[in-house]
């Protein structure tokens, strides 16, 4: 499933896969396998989840992706955060 959905959406995201979590570039080594990890460079540095069911992973990368708070101003690495929250149904 993970890389379904890797596939899926690696044109809008980087992905990889490890099965030693001392490879992890941040966040607790001592992780609890399996698990996908989210590295964000915003809010919380890592985001953790062990659903690997498609829609979930698809649902999970996207809630987690976009920053809790975003500056509403002209710089143009805020707009598509802001794209985002202004187009979520």
């Amino acid at each position: 499933n993970f890389l379904e959905v890797a596939e899926k959406l690696r044109s809008d995201y980087d992905f990889g896969h490890t099965v030693h979590a001392n490879h992890l570039p941040r966040g607790d080594a001592a992780v609890e396998r399996p698990l996908v990890r989210l590295f964000k460079p915003f809010d919380e540095l890592v985001v953790d989840s062990k659903d690997f069911d498609v829609s979930a992973l698809e649902k999970f990368i996207d809630a987690s992706s976009t920053p809790k708070v975003v500056t509403f101003d002209k710089n143009p690495d805020n707009h598509p955060y802001l794209l985002k929250f202004f187009q979520t149904n």
